[in-house]
């Protein structure tokens, strides 16, 4: 039965990543919340960013909240605040600073 639910977990979050990384290299530059927001997804020097990029920025992305999950108690408090001091000196979250992406404000599109 765990075995059963560790697969279909897998199965969701690989389908997820696929997804995420699909819609941040795209032309939509983000997913749909992200576009609610009027916010892009760019490298640091404001163009696009691959899928390869995306899927890496996603993978970082996933297993930090996977395995900060694990923690009872102090391991997601201890996440949190480590977050909170590198967001407050680079305004970029972890598997940003990791995978040289920048979250901005959606620019006009040109053409």
């Amino acid at each position: 039965k765990i075995l059963e639910i560790m697969f279909y977990y897998l199965l969701i979050a690989g389908a997820q990543i696929l997804i995420c990384a699909f819609m941040e290299s795209s032309k939509w530059r983000g997913t749909p919340g992200k576009l609610i927001m009027k916010l892009q997804i760019s490298d640091n020097a404001g163009n696009p960013i691959s899928f390869g990029k995306a899927f890496v920025r996603n993978i970082i992305k996933w297993l930090i909240s996977a395995f900060t999950g694990f923690g009872n108690g102090i391991l997601p408090l201890l996440y949190i605040i480590a977050q909170i001091i590198a967001y407050s000196y680079s305004k970029k979250f972890f598997h940003d600073q990791l995978s040289n992406t920048v979250i901005g404000e959606r620019l006009p599109q040109t053409a």
